[in-house]
């Protein structure tokens, strides 16, 4: 068992080492999401220790997220990011003051938005040929990647 652990801590290491833009921030919802979705049944077994440690990693990761914001590049989206990570990091805090998975389910359908809306993002940007993004879509697509990523 511990061994599958350790190959399973260097896939991932690996995997984040390897990752363009794009692919870091997926794997931060992605991340956050599955810690959201442990802490909510950490709090149907009442297990406030495994579930406290799951908020405090999707939180971490939300925080991530929102650190890495630029906003001279990104303007109103990354301003708009920004409101809506502290609103998600809000509602992290209130589902473990209250050990309730009501707004854990507000923050997953909030990260899965939000991960559908960069998967068509990196599709479109990586199908086209270098500068090409740039025409189509101008700079609200470039816009876009940079508010969420440095």
């Amino acid at each position: 068992m511990a061994q599958a652990q350790h190959y399973a801590t260097q896939y991932r290491e690996m995997e984040v080492k390897t990752a363009d833009q794009f692919e870091l921030v997926l794997l931060l919802y992605k991340g956050a999401a599955q810690h959201l979705s442990r802490a909510k049944n950490h709090i149907l077994q009442k297990d406030i220790e495994n579930r406290l440690k799951a908020l405090n990693k999707a939180a971490a990761m939300i925080g991530e997220l929102q650190t890495a914001l630029d906003f001279e590049k990104g303007g109103e989206i990354a301003a708009s990011l920004n409101q809506l990570y502290s609103y998600m990091l809000n509602r992290v805090w209130i589902a473990n003051s209250k050990q309730d998975s009501a707004p854990i389910d507000e923050v997953l359908t909030l990260l899965s938005t939000l991960q559908s809306a960069w998967e068509q993002a990196r599709i479109e940007y990586k199908s086209k040929p270098p500068g090409a993004h740039l025409e189509k879509h101008g700079p609200q697509l470039v816009a876009t990647a940079q508010a969420a990523t440095r």
